[in-house]
C-alpha cells in the first residue's frame, strides 16, 4: 500500500507546498504593494522637511498709535532688538538707536498693536513656547516695555498674531503634527483672559497667515503639506463664532502665503505667494454682484524670485508687492486702476544686495519704506521721498541702519 500510494502522496505534498508558497508570495506582494502605496501617500502628504522651501526674513514692522514705524529684529545674541522713528514728522532716514528687549528666541518677532494702542511683540522660545512683551503705554519709548510673559504651547513655526474685531488677540501656529494650533483671549465682566490652546486641524508645511476681513471674520491661510494653499475661516452661529472646514485653493506654493495687512480698496482679500516657477502668483476674492463673493483663479504676476512676497495696501487703497530676485536685488510691482478693474505695472528694479526677503512699511505721510538685511547682517532701508512742490515721489539710495541680525523662517 505504501509503495503504491507514495508517489501520489509526494505529488500532493509538492502541490500543497507550491500552493502555500504562492499564497505566501501573494500575501507578501500585497503587503509590499500596500507599503509602497502608503509610502507614496506619505511622500505626497507628509513632505519631508528637506523638500519644503522656507523663506528667510530679518525684520518685522510695527505701527505705533501715532503711526510711527518701529522695526523689530532677532539679534545675533538671540534677543529681540528694535528701533523706531523718533517723531511723527521725522524724516524717513532718521531713527532712534537700537535697543534690546531681551529674551532668548529661536524665531524672529511678530508685532501687533492691541486695543489699548500698545505694541505687543510675540516670538517662539527654544522650548517652543510662545512669549510676548507689551509696551507699558501707547507710543512708549525704548524703555517703556513690560516683562516677557509665556503663553506656553508647543509650536513648530513662527506664530501668527492678529487682533479681531472685538479687540481680542488670536495666536496661531503650526503644531508638531502639522495641524493648526490656536489660542485666543476672551472677555467677561471681570476683564480679559486667555483661553486654552486648541487644535484646528489641517495639514500645514509652514507658518500660517491670519487676517480679519471687512465683516470681522478671521481667515487663516497656509501652505499645505502637498504645497497647495489651504484656507480656514470663521463662521457665525446664533450666539458664538465657530470654524468652517479646511478648504484647498489649489496652486503649488514655494513660499508661505502673504495677505496684505489691510483689505484692498473694495474690502476683498488678495493672497500672494511664490510659485514653483519662482514667479509670484495672486488669488483674489471677486464679487459677482449677486451678494456673494468667490475666489478667482490663480494669476501670475511674473518675475523670478528667491524669496516670498512682501505686501501692503498703499495710500491709494491698492496693493504693492515686493520680493528678492535671484540676483539678490529687490523688485516691486504696483496695482493701478483701469476701466476694466485693477491691473499691474511691470516689475521695477530697486537695487540693493540683500540676503533675506524684504519687509515693507508705510510711513505716516503715506510714503513707503523697504527694509532688508544685507550681507554684513545689518539692516538696510530704501524709502520714498515726496517733492514738496509737485508731490511727485522719488526713491532714496539704500541706507544702512546697522545692527547685527539673524535670519528666521517666515
Amino acid at each position: 500500500m505504501h509503495s503504491v500510494y507514495a508517489p501520489e502522496t509526494a505529488s500532493l505534498t509538492r502541490c500543497v507546498s507550491v500552493c502555500v508558497c504562492c499564497v505566501v508570495i501573494l500575501v507578501l506582494l500585497r503587503i509590499a504593494a500596500g507599503v509602497m502605496a502608503e509610502q507614496g501617500i506619505r511622500n505626497v502628504i507628509n513632505v519631508g522637511s528637506d523638500d519644503v522651501p522656507y523663506d528667510s526674513c530679518a525684520v518685522s514692522v510695527g505701527y505705533n498709535e501715532d503711526s510711527r514705524v518701529e522695526l523689530f529684529v532677532l539679534g545675533s545674541d538671540d534677543t529681540i532688538w528694535h528701533r523706531a522713528q523718533p517723531k511723527y514728522t521725522s524724516p524717513a532716514g532718521e531713527w532712534t538707536a537700537w535697543s534690546s528687549l531681551g529674551g532668548t528666541f529661536k524665531d524672529g518677532p511678530t508685532v501687533i498693536r492691541n486695543a489699548e494702542g500698545r505694541l505687543m511683540v510675540f516670538s517662539r522660545g527654544f522650548d517652543n513656547h510662545v512669549y510676548f512683551k507689551a509696551q507699558l503705554k501707547a507710543n512708549g519709548g525704548a524703555e517703556d516695555w513690560g516683562a516677557w510673559e509665556s503663553l506656553w504651547g508647543d509650536l513648530f513655526s513662527r506664530p501668527s498674531i492678529l487682533l479681531n474685531s472685538e479687540g481680542l488677540i488670536h495666536v496661531f501656529g503650526r503644531a508638531k503634527d502639522n495641524t493648526l494650533t490656536h489660542r485666543t483671549q476672551f472677555s467677561n465682566e471681570t476683564g480679559i483672559y486667555w483661553g486654552e490652546w486648541e487644535n484646528l486641524g489641517g495639514s500645514l508645511s509652514g507658518a500660517p497667515t491670519a487676517i480679519v476681513d471687512s465683516e470681522g471674520l478671521i481667515h487663516v491661510f497656509g501652505r499645505a503639506t502637498d504645497r497647495s494653499l489651504f484656507h480656514l475661516t470663521q463662521i457665525p452661529k446664533a450666539e458664538f463664532m465657530t470654524w468652517n472646514t479646511w478648504k484647498t485653493m489649489g496652486g503649488t506654493l514655494a513660499s508661505n502665503p502673504r495677505v496684505p495687512l489691510l483689505n484692498n480698496d473694495v474690502n476683498l482679500l488678495e493672497v500672494i505667494a511664490r510659485g514653483s516657477d519662482k514667479a509670484f502668483w495672486v488669488k483674489a476674492q471677486v464679487s459677482n454682484h449677486h451678494d456673494t463673493v468667490a475666489w478667482s483663479k490663480w494669476g501670475s504676476l511674473g518675475g523670478m524670485f528667491a524669496s516670498g512676497p512682501a505686501t501692503l495696501v498703499n495710500a491709494d487703497g491698492l496693493v504693492d508687492v515686493f520680493g528678492r530676485g535671484v540676483d539678490k536685488r529687490i523688485y516691486g510691482k504696483h496695482q493701478y486702476m483701469t476701466e476694466e478693474g485693477t491691473a499691474w505695472t511691470p516689475w521695477t528694479d530697486y537695487g540693493g544686495v540683500t540676503t533675506t526677503a524684504p519687509e515693507v512699511a508705510r510711513r505716516p505721510d503715506g510714503t513707503i519704506v523697504l527694509v532688508a538685511r544685507n550681507p554684513d547682517k545689518a539692516i538696510d532701508i530704501k524709502y520714498q521721498i515726496q517733492n514738496s512742490t509737485d508731490f511727485s515721489l522719488t526713491w532714496s539710495d539704500w541706507v544702512s541702519l546697522s545692527g547685527m541680525t539673524k535670519t528666521f523662517s517666515c
